[in-house]
């Protein structure tokens, strides 16, 4: 798509030239420049926003806690990559979205983190008659949408955000394109002959529609429980099941294309294991033994073909133990409460947790450290599927109450841009992780 801009300077350079240095500004006067003209507008709307986005540096970490305390809900927590901040820092992550919504959300309700997206879910109050509410927030903006509601949707259940900034549908240069896949309630009853569904939801059409995902070849894949952790890479949802298969989604096919595919070690492995994106590559990740292993996905893009496992990494816990900091692993070397949690989505670090702690390991240079010690009478969710990666995203999200009538939302963003300005000083960013 060619943009002509207005300015001399620009005109006489290439629109590959002219990204390039709108990409290296600073937060603050690229969104100041949007009011330059319209064809600065768009390009920066549609082609910088999107790659600055998609290459954001790691921000921090959310995870919910389980409270030790009786009586005790759980508690969502978010940690700055470089984890000097103090505890006031730390939770002005969590406020900053709370304001966003008109309810003050527990951290149940946080449901998902995509790409700098939060997915949030407002339970009703008296179910089974009202259907749940769902929110989008992009808390880089300050902005939350209330997504269209499926009367359907009479009890809250398992949903995820799969959502990439550089993404766009054919013919349609907005990369405002995210989606949200929701278990239908039949799953948990499902049989070969009746499979289970997923409700869709794009925020493209602003509709939901229904699929049933016939998944083949194992029968035990039916009436199954799937974990509350997804990876979005290359238009592909992956989900794993606690049937011990990673269950793959096509969200660009009208089928959705589904497969199953059996996990490495499946007998073996202490827990379910974790998934993850690194670099724009998948992984899986899980404690057998002595070990933690962690294993790419060999796979036809298409979903066409068979998939196979590669073992990138192994990692020895006796190793770990070697380490001053490492001794307090020996006990749990053979332990489920020992888990791998996250994957840095740019550089090689694998995050391990166990109770009250959490580690981080480069798998290049073998540096292993603390990361995190939470605090008394709180652990991490055992199997920390809710441990997400956040980084900041400067994509506008459409108003679906408006999409008829302003399809760019271009009064929305304006009001998006204006506090963008005057917040991007006090936002909260940090350096990524080495």
């Amino acid at each position: 798509m060619a943009f002509n801009c207005c300015c001399d300077w620009s005109s006489k350079l290439p629109d590959e030239l002219t990204v390039e240095i709108l990409c290296r500004l600073p937060e603050k006067p690229l969104i100041q420049f949007k009011s330059v003209s319209k064809a600065w507008y768009l390009l920066i709307s549609d082609v910088c926003v999107p790659r600055i986005s998609s290459s954001a540096p790691l921000s921090g970490f959310l995870f919910r806690l389980i409270p030790l305390l009786p009586f005790s809900d759980f508690l969502m927590e978010y940690v700055p990559s470089d984890c000097r901040r103090t505890l006031l820092d730390r939770g002005r992550f969590v406020e900053s979205y709370s304001k966003l919504l008109p309810f003050q959300p527990t951290a149940r309700d946080v449901l998902d983190c995509c790409n700098g997206l939060l997915l949030i879910l407002h339970r009703s109050s008296v179910p089974p008659s009202v259907p749940s509410q769902y929110y989008v927030c992009n808390p880089a903006t300050k902005q939350c949408v209330a997504i269209p509601v499926n009367p359907n949707h009479l009890d809250p259940t398992y949903a995820v955000l799969a959502f990439n900034p550089v993404e766009s549908p054919p013919n349609n240069t907005n990369n405002n394109n995210y989606k949200i896949v929701r278990l239908a309630s039949s799953a948990s009853t499902a049989s070969v002959t009746h499979p289970p569904e997923l409700d869709v939801f794009s925020s493209v059409t602003g509709k939901w529609v229904n699929h049933p995902v016939p998944l083949q070849p194992e029968p035990e894949l039916y009436g199954f429980k799937w974990l509350y952790k997804s990876v979005y890479l290359d238009g592909v949802l992956y989900m794993l099941s606690y049937s011990r298969y990673l269950l793959c989604f096509d969200l660009n096919a009208d089928n959705l294309n589904p497969r199953a595919v059996k996990l490495p070690n499946k007998g073996k492995a202490l827990g379910v294991g974790f998934i993850g994106m690194s670099k724009d590559c998948f992984y899986y990740s899980n404690h057998v033994e002595n070990a933690i292993l962690v294993w790419s996905l060999d796979h036809d893009r298409s979903l066409d073909h068979d998939h196979h496992w590669i073992l990138k990494h192994s990692i020895c816990i006796d190793d770990l133990v070697r380490f001053h900091h490492g001794r307090i692993l020996d006990r749990y070397r053979l332990s489920p409460l020992l888990v791998p949690c996250a994957l840095h989505p740019t550089s090689e670090v694998i995050f391990i947790a166990i109770p009250r702690l959490i580690f981080s390991y480069n798998l290049k240079t073998n540096q292993f450290n603390v990361f995190y010690i939470l605090q008394e009478n709180r652990n991490l969710i055992d199997d920390g599927c809710f441990f997400f990666p956040y980084s900041r995203c400067l994509v506008v999200l459409n108003d679906f109450t408006q999409m008829n009538d302003m399809p760019r939302n271009k009064g929305l963003e304006e009001n998006i841009i204006v506090s963008l300005i005057r917040g991007v000083e006090h936002s909260i960013a940090f350096p990524a992780i080495q």
